[in-house]
């Protein structure tokens, strides 16, 4: 490359290169003594073909170095484009914080990316990350409370996640289930609960598969079954061989046997089927939701000397699920009576279009309302469940849906009752006739019933507040048990004598 002539001041010629070249320029001083001694100079004989910044060895740095001329005119230009070991240090350091700070950004957003994913890949359910989202209060333990408001009903329920508070200390848990409790059945008036359900999820993981537990413990319990084609048609069994059916027809989550008929945890009185089982009782007592809110529990009412005295239950009974069954698979194949007077009519009857091919076994529980008492004394209580899936393989990953539920506020109770027909006096499965679909949830909705639909899985419990109307369908073959909670501050007379005993 061609020499450029740099003059200084009029008085000597520089021949040099571009300053920015790596090979080194001859240079011409002046020739004053006091000036060259005013100014120094310095330079380097050879550049370094590259430049590395020593700051923990992490950054590198390699720039052509250029010459540098300690003259007024030139000297900030020139040294703009040097390395000096002061600005080494200086943008060393620079470096690698931005460097450092990238990396921790970084480290962080991956971190964060990684939580998200293990909470999703751990639950299995877009709906439950929402909800883990939206916490009830970021004060003490109410962050572990997380409320849904369904977005199309406007009702809301409330939800705790085991493995949330599964750190908590016995002490810290206990103070949790009262908080939990006081925030389920808390009523903005009187009869007019604020949420119209609270979940535990996962919350009896550790109990066993039950109908291999009681066909396996209890062989010889006599249980009640009804026809997957015919509900009206009855049939006696033991739990042995109730167990036998279920098995050899389990299939992907349902099984094509009929539904087992709801049986006493606590005894029998006059015709119903069941008995005392104390030691499946205690394994219910080990969780602490469920310990209080027993029949004989702390939030009672009752005053219970032996949980065999308890009018309220538990009781058990098991769902095959709702499915469409093929008429070959029936041993009573569904046969259409041949209504015709005379031969004409008969020619027009044709089995092979008239009989169904196949049968939609429904496994729902229509709309209703838990009630304790009778007569005059009959009134709507709160109520308690909890969900097992059956499953005869081996433990699946992620807990399978089991009931499909719909909720109404206790706001509707009145309106309810009249627009949907509930006989409020006859069992929960007997008060009512319909079944709300959809569209029937669409038309009420626009008439002002607030409601929340959702789905309850395996290993759920679930607490109902008093005055809700709810409905269920089983979408899964499961095992649930239920039993009606005489909550103390439903019975304020009850409250008053506790406050006076206890002084």
């Amino acid at each position: 490359m061609a020499t450029k002539e740099v003059a200084f001041n009029g008085r000597e010629v520089i021949a040099s290169k571009s300053p920015f070249l790596k090979k080194t320029a001859s240079l011409v001083l002046p020739k004053d003594e006091h000036v060259r001694k005013k100014r120094k100079t310095s330079f380097e004989a050879e550049a370094k073909p590259q430049l590395i910044l020593e700051n923990l060895g992490k950054c590198e740095f390699t720039p052509s170095a250029p010459e540098i001329i300690s003259h007024n005119d030139l000297k900030l230009k020139i040294k703009r484009n040097s390395v000096d070991t002061n600005h080494e240090s200086n943008g060393t350091a620079k470096l690698n914080g931005a460097s450092d700070i990238k990396k921790k950004k970084k480290k962080h957003k991956d971190h964060h990316h990684h939580h998200h994913n293990h909470e999703e890949e751990k639950n299995f359910n877009d709906q439950d990350y929402s909800i883990r989202l939206n916490p009830k209060e970021k004060t003490r333990l109410s962050h572990l409370i997380h409320t849904e408001v369904d977005a199309n009903g406007g009702a809301s329920v409330l939800h705790v996640y085991s493995d949330e508070i599964a750190g908590l200390r016995e002490e810290k848990l206990q103070k949790f289930v009262k908080l939990f409790f006081r925030e389920v059945f808390a009523e903005k008036s009187e009869g007019v609960p604020k949420n119209v359900m609270g979940v535990v999820h996962n919350a009896v993981s550790y109990l066993p598969e039950l109908v291999k537990y009681f066909g396996v413990n209890h062989p010889n319990l006599v249980v009640k079954v009804s026809s997957l084609y015919k509900k009206s048609d009855l049939e006696t069994l033991k739990m042995e061989e109730f167990l036998e059916r279920v098995q050899s027809s389990y299939a992907c989550g349902t099984y094509r046997s009929g539904p087992l008929m709801q049986f006493s945890l606590v005894g029998t009185v006059q015709e119903e089927s069941g008995g005392y089982f104390p030691e499946f009782l205690d394994l219910l007592e080990q969780c602490l939701f469920l310990k209080e809110t027993m029949p004989w529990g702390s939030f009672s009412a009752l005053n219970l000397s032996d949980r065999n005295r308890s009018n309220d239950g538990p009781i058990l009974w098991v769902r095959p699920g709702e499915q469409v069954v093929p008429t070959a698979e029936s041993k009573s194949p569904y046969k259409k009576r041949r209504i015709g007077v005379n031969e004409l009519q008969n020619l027009q009857y044709l089995p092979r279009a008239s009989e169904p091919r196949e049968i939609l076994a429904e496994d729902r529980t229509r709309c209703h309302a838990d009630h304790v008492g009778h007569g005059f004394d009959r009134h709507t209580t709160a109520a308690v469940g909890i969900l097992k899936a059956v499953h005869f393989e081996e433990t699946p990953s992620a807990n399978r849906n089991c009931k499909d539920v719909v909720c109404f506020s206790a706001e509707n109770f009145n309106f309810l009752a009249q627009k949907l027909q509930l006989d409020l006096h006859e069992p929960p499965a007997q008060q009512c006739v319909g079944w709300v679909d959809d569209a029937k949830l669409n038309q009420l909705r626009r008439e002002g019933v607030k409601y929340s639909k959702l789905l309850l899985r395996d290993n759920d419990i679930y607490f109902i507040p008093r005055n809700i109307i709810h409905q269920f369908r089983t979408v899964t073959a499961c095992t649930s048990m239920a039993w009606h909670l005489r909550y103390k501050n439903y019975y304020p007379e009850v409250k008053e004598t506790e406050q006076t005993v206890e002084p």
